[in-house]
């Protein structure tokens, strides 16, 4: 059993992927940097929430959510997307047929799933804590196995909808060992169990690294001013609401 480092928060519901759609083009064929080997599963439980993902091939996934079960044929990435190259099952499948092709029988808890897997090529591993407290912001929960995996999920009630998100990080070929660089706390209510295989960091140039720190950079300083300028309007508009003296 591999060491595991689990952190897990259960909050109010966020938005998906820190608030970036995926913008890819997607084509057939084999994923390029994808985390769990054919045959290779990961599971996480805590007191309200199972969700499990496993690998039958390199594409196709058999993704659990509670009672729910789908078997996803997942898209391959033809370019990088926040510098990660995998594969992933699209945002807005529906209409009326959707949860009668997709769910099995006595599932009525999910209609639109989202589920990503790639990894990622960072140039530090401090570049790398900075990307892990930024990936796990804004999601309902996460856990971290210390071999480099992070997932996140969340469950959107009101949508009928939940999205998974698999990562491994890497720095120069090696997964990023999360147990080193975290401080120890608590343990969560959370529980985690890898069954079989993580496919290794594949070999990139290390451009790609470099690159990913300057799109990342730039997206999350875009992301903070945004953040900045919707408190300060808040702040105003509670300013002109206020009463004016008598």
């Amino acid at each position: 059993m591999r060491k595991l480092l689990v952190f897990a928060r259960l909050a109010h519901i966020g938005i998906f992927l820190g608030g970036s759609a995926v913008s890819v083009c997607a084509q057939a064929g084999l994923a390029k940097e994808t985390v769990l080997a054919p045959n290779s599963s990961i599971s996480v439980s805590m007191a309200n929430q199972r969700i499990s993902v496993q690998a039958e091939t390199d594409t196709v996934r058999v993704f659990k959510f509670n009672e729910c079960e789908f078997r996803i044929s997942a898209a391959t990435q033809s370019e990088r997307n926040q510098g990660s190259h995998g594969i992933y099952h699209g945002f807005y499948e529906g209409g009326r047929d959707f949860k009668k092709r997709l769910l099995l029988d006595g599932c009525q808890q999910l209609r639109t799933p989202r589920f990503r897997e790639a990894q990622v090529h960072l140039p530090s591993e401090a570049f790398a804590l900075e990307w892990l407290r930024r990936q796990v912001g804004s999601k309902d929960g996460r856990a971290i196995v210390d071999s480099g995996l992070v997932m996140t999920w969340q469950y959107r009630p009101a949508l009928d909808s939940v999205g998974v998100d698999i990562y491994r990080a890497c720095v120069n070929g090696r997964p990023v060992e999360f147990s080193k660089l975290l401080p120890q706390g608590e343990p969560d209510p959370v529980r985690v169990v890898m069954d079989g295989p993580m496919l290794p960091c594949a070999t990139v140039p290390q451009k790609v690294a470099t690159d990913t720190a300057v799109m990342l950079q730039r997206m999350w300083h875009e992301g903070d001013r945004m953040q900045l300028d919707a408190a300060a309007n808040r702040v105003k508009r509670n300013e002109i609401a206020k009463p004016s003296p008598p």
